[in-house]
């Protein structure tokens, strides 16, 4: 009878990602993006001059939207596992995963506002992408740290 060996931390089994938990967060960033086309696409949008005395409070709304969108990636990549780092047993470099999102945000984002410049009535504006890039970077920021504070936590 052999006796069973203490696994050594580098020589865990990685975590396999649940295709619902994939499925869930991939829906749920397409389903965002699907949002964002769909306001960017109704012309003539009424902004309120100052929500509270708050002078261009749409630039936070894009900020908003895009820190929820670059979430939503950063979870869908990381389920995805993609992106394997063997420093990072179970899961792909955070850092990694951050980049990507924020790429991948941010760039919907220019689109965005390249299909707001030949919509009627509305602009594209270079201050928007600005907010969006600082949402996206925001998000993946945040959830870089989850990720590594996960880990550190389950060593």
């Amino acid at each position: 009878m052999s006796i069973p060996r203490k696994r050594p931390k580098d020589e865990r089994p990685r975590v396999q990602a649940t295709n619902a938990a994939l499925a869930s967060y991939t829906g749920a960033a397409v389903a965002w993006m699907t949002m964002i086309f769909a306001i960017s696409t109704i012309s003539n949008i009424e902004q309120p001059g100052g929500l509270g005395g708050v002078p261009n409070i749409d630039k936070f709304e894009h900020m908003g939207l895009y820190f929820v969108l670059a979430a939503f990636i950063s979870m869908a990549l990381r389920e995805h596992g993609l992106l394997k780092d063997p420093r990072w047993t179970g899961t792909q470099a955070p850092w990694t995963t951050a980049l990507l999102a924020f790429t991948a945000s941010t760039l919907y984002g220019l689109t965005d506002e390249l299909h707001q410049f030949f919509v009627p009535g509305r602009t594209s504006d270079v201050g928007d992408l600005l907010m969006d890039a600082i949402g996206s970077i925001l998000a993946s920021l945040l959830f870089m740290y989850l990720f590594v504070r996960m880990r550190t936590d389950a060593a």
